[in-house]
């Protein structure tokens, strides 16, 4: 039996799409790729995509991309980091 994602599931989704647009779009703009960041760790940059987009996890990335956009991890992942 096939089932339909639930409207969360579709949401989440889109949520964690459009953060990975913004997150590629403001290091575009202070001069920074995805396969820029993946160099600078010496990981693939289908990781660092894996990562923006939330299918896996990585603190080593997710803080390498959140220092280079100069702002908290709880900002630029806010579905994973709590603001405390």
């Amino acid at each position: 039996m096939i089932h339909a994602p639930s409207i969360k599931d579709t949401t989440t989704e889109a949520l964690s799409r459009a953060n990975h647009e913004r997150t590629k779009y403001e290091l575009r703009k202070r001069g920074y790729s995805f396969a820029q960041v993946a160099t600078r760790l010496q990981v693939s940059a289908s990781a660092v995509t894996a990562v923006s987009l939330g299918t896996q996890r990585s603190k080593r990335i997710e803080e390498e991309i959140a220092t280079l956009l100069d702002q908290p991890l709880e900002k630029v992942f806010p579905d994973r980091y709590d603001a405390h």
